[in-house]
């Protein structure tokens, strides 16, 4: 009895098809979210980004999109002569590290570096600026320190206050994932149609 067959080219290719696009739609339904959801944000800082103050705070503090870890954890406030005027430990609890300041700051711009470690476990820092009092003049801004821990370390995973995340946007995710689920039920078509044309032939 003779019978018919799908050639082995065609049979090949049909299920290298199925392999390689189920792959597709599995790395992006899978790999999308966790990108969404990378590393921590910060949420708010105290003084804001940028902020004058009247008198000299006692306190800075940076809330975070989620709780960090007290691993690693370090929080410099310095002057434009690069003098470090953090007083005391840098407290954490839960999703906000709060870092006490020298008793009698003087008026002045300043730099607040931080450095975290996220919840998921990656470092993340960045700057912001603030001032008290009376800037003088020529002392708007602070010089950058690249020897001053916590500004170089976790360069490549930085999350600058009120910058977004690296992750992708929800809805972005969805259309993502339907996309791939698309792919996926379009490769278990096709292969059903030639196995249909097998068995009809």
């Amino acid at each position: 009895m003779r019978q018919n067959m799908i050639p082995f080219p065609r049979a090949r290719w049909a299920m290298t098809a199925l392999a390689v696009l189920t792959l597709v739609s599995l790395s992006v339904v899978s790999g999308a979210a966790p990108a969404a959801m990378a590393h921590d944000q910060v949420l708010s800082t105290s003084p804001n980004a940028g902020e004058n103050l009247d008198s000299a705070p006692k306190q800075v503090a940076i809330v975070f999109s989620d709780d960090i870890l007290s691993v690693g954890a370090i929080m410099l406030i310095v002057d434009r002569q690069g003098r470090n005027w953090a007083g005391g430990t840098l407290a954490l609890d839960r999703a906000t590290a709060t870092q006490p300041l020298a008793p009698d700051l003087p008026d002045g711009a300043y730099e607040v570096r931080w450095r975290v470690v996220s919840a998921d476990g990656h470092p993340v820092a960045g700057t912001f600026p603030f001032s008290v009092g009376t800037v003088p003049a020529g002392s708007a801004s602070v010089t950058p320190d690249p020897a001053t821990p916590g500004t170089t370390d976790a360069a490549a995973d930085q999350a600058p206050p009120g910058a977004p995340g690296e992750g992708l946007p929800l809805p972005v995710i969805a259309l993502l994932g339907a996309g791939g689920g698309i792919a996926f039920f379009a490769a278990v078509l096709l292969l059903t149609r030639f196995w249909t044309r097998r068995r009809s032939a």
